[in-house]
């Protein structure tokens, strides 16, 4: 969770609350812990190997990966690595 979600609470709902106010307390039981469903956990893994992947396994999955025929792109070099996510809906 965001700890900022919390820290919301305590600065915006009705003019700010004190940390101890039930509602602060309430935010932090319910979001502490646990998770959205809309969230993905990209940093859960750990010397993994990416379907399709030839250069090996990745230290960890926390940002989008890229591998060419020269090798493994570096996903923190945005001037030679881009990435577009795109979406669609789908009909159930």
């Amino acid at each position: 969770m965001n700890p900022a979600d919390v820290r919301k609470v305590v600065l915006e709902e009705g003019g700010g609350k004190p940390l101890q106010d039930p509602m602060v307390i309430a935010a932090r039981r319910r979001l502490f812990g646990a998770w959205e469903m809309n969230w993905l956990a990209y940093n859960t893994a750990h010397d993994l190997l990416l379907p399709g992947a030839t250069r090996g396994k990745i230290p960890f999955f926390m940002y989008p990966q890229g591998e060419t025929a020269e090798g493994r792109l570096d996903c923190l070099d945005p001037e030679h690595f881009t990435y577009r996510i795109t979406t669609r809906e789908l009909a159930a």
